[in-house]
């Protein structure tokens, strides 16, 4: 019973957290489409600016540096910020002028302020969020180690068949190599037979013959002994 409510738990924290990131995916997603036309128009007249002053643009760079960094980190990973890719290879090119650069960087930490401004819109505090982070990783360990558990319960059963069906192989091959050594020696047997039976039965031939020639030595001596006798009588 507490394993069904603890699934049921995790699954309500995961379809929050997932509410959650999907509205802010919306609202950035409509952001940039409102925005994507105005960035295009105020790039094509940063073209037209010819010179800017070098100090000043020193200290901007090194000012919206930070502002650069954390606003590719959050656009980037959004699906739709196709032109937050082309702004930053605006940046690496050599082509671009520094007025370009400061009109990039300004764009870059508007958007940067505009997502700050939609996550609190949603009334998500930091220790809701952290909250919500937490579950979600408690209900990822959860079921990591509920597949961890169950995959080596699996091996452990696996390696406890291949024992038992390494020693019934065994067993077999023993009773096999037992059947054809009994095999073998009955058929060396069977053939010390057949060949007793054949010299027997040759044997037996052979005094056959002996008897017949003995009943005619026999009948050829008692024609003679009746011839002798007759003789005899006369």
């Amino acid at each position: 019973m507490a394993s069904k409510q603890a699934v049921a738990v995790s699954r309500t924290e995961s379809s929050t957290v997932q509410r959650s990131g999907s509205q802010v995916q919306n609202r950035v997603s409509a952001y940039e489409q409102h925005s994507s036309h105005e960035e295009s128009t105020q790039l094509s007249g940063v073209r037209r600016v010819s010179s800017y002053e070098s100090n000043g643009s020193t200290t901007f760079t090194n000012g919206y540096s930070t502002a650069l960094t954390n606003g590719l980190s959050l656009a980037l990973k959004n699906s739709s910020s196709n032109s937050v890719v082309n702004e930053t290879s605006l940046l690496i090119t050599s082509n671009v002028t520094i007025e370009e650069e400061k009109v990039l960087f300004a764009k870059l930490n508007d958007r940067l302020a505009k997502y700050v401004e939609i996550v609190r819109s949603l009334g998500l505090s930091r220790e809701d969020i952290d909250l919500l982070i937490s579950q979600q990783r408690t209900t990822e360990t959860t079921m990591k180690e509920r597949l961890e558990s169950l995959y080596v319960s699996r091996i452990n059963d696996s390696n406890f068949q291949n024992e038992q069906l390494r020693v019934e192989n065994a067993k077999l091959t023993a009773e096999l190599n037992k059947a054809r050594s009994d095999y073998e020696k009955q058929r060396a047997l069977v053939a010390k037979l057949e060949l007793d039976f054949r010299r027997t039965d040759e044997e037996r031939r052979k005094g056959l013959i002996q008897i017949e020639e003995l009943t005619t030595k026999i009948r050829s001596t008692e024609l003679r002994i009746k011839e002798f006798e007759r003789t005899i009588v006369v």
